[in-house]
């Protein structure tokens, strides 16, 4: 069983990888050109992949909740902005935040509200603080997926099976401006 968004994620990076490979054998092949007398005035090859088309055939499992670490992640983030709007410890936010993560994973969310700490908020600020953290506990949810050959064939049997197609486009970075101010930009 695999998350739909680490399987998308994956093949990004191993096509990533693979321009980064053709663009450091495309520096090594035009070194080459360089030293060699007749082919010193050729541009060297490079290949760019500007589009890839993946079609996966795949059975969709069922919804999968975000892992444990982003939810914890995510809640630290906003609880800290949350307490420090309020003038109130921040370092409380990351244990906290911890704690939180493992009720939402359990999903034993009645009693958020009274988990917050004692920062003398109203009984409606802490139901939006609560009713917010529930939105970013669930944001990253993903898929359930099989890929396995076996079972993809079963499930056509069965007419569950589904052929997902991504379409990645290439679309490089460079870099721009100098010192602090140096960013990665779209070219």
């Amino acid at each position: 069983m695999l998350r739909l968004d680490e399987l998308v994620a994956a093949i990004a990076e191993d096509l990533v990888r693979a321009r980064a490979a053709s663009d450091l054998e495309s520096a090594r092949v035009a070194l080459a050109y360089e030293e060699e007398p007749l082919l010193a005035g050729l541009p060297a090859p490079r290949v760019r992949l500007e589009e890839a088309l993946v079609e996966l055939p795949l059975v969709a499992l069922g919804p999968l909740p975000p892992p444990a670490s982003l939810v914890a992640r995510s809640l630290a983030e906003y609880l800290r902005y949350w307490l420090r709007g309020r003038s109130a410890d921040v370092s409380l936010a990351a244990p906290l935040a911890e704690e939180l993560a493992a009720v939402y994973g359990r999903g034993d969310v009645k009693d958020v509200a009274r988990m917050l700490p004692d920062v003398g908020a109203e009984p409606a600020e802490l139901a939006q603080v609560a009713a917010t953290m529930r939105f970013l506990a669930e944001r990253g949810a993903s898929v359930a997926v099989a890929v396995e050959t076996a079972e993809v064939r079963g499930a056509t049997a069965a007419g569950a099976a589904m052929r997902v197609s991504l379409k990645f486009r290439e679309e490089g970075l460079s870099w721009a401006g100098s010192g602090a101010g140096r960013r990665l930009v779209p070219e």
